[in-house]
């Protein structure tokens, strides 16, 4: 997607953002592919993979991080606890 300059660039006084994009080759099996392929379009469902792995990753990450923090500082309640306390807050 794109756009057409009708104008000189001197008489441009918006803003634009550039968005550069890598190409990646990836080998994949046939019964892969068309595993995908019933999904949708290859490179969105590859794109979409890998979004989901890189999330996936950096949620690992801060879960390590969180439990790190944790354990420098144990919490005094349990999970029990804490849910029948905002049950009885919640008059339930």
């Amino acid at each position: 997607m794109g756009f057409i300059l009708t104008q000189s660039l001197s008489d441009y006084t918006g803003s634009c953002t550039v968005y550069y994009m890598t190409t990646v080759s990836v080998r994949i099996s046939e019964e892969e592919r068309r595993e995908l392929l019933k999904y949708g379009n290859l490179s969105e469902s590859l794109r979409e993979g890998l979004k989901l792995y890189l999330g996936k990753k950096k949620s690992e990450k801060l879960t390590r991080r969180l439990e790190a923090l944790q354990s420098l500082n144990p919490v005094k309640t349990s999970t029990a606890t804490d849910l029948k306390l905002i049950s009885q807050d919640r008059n339930r």
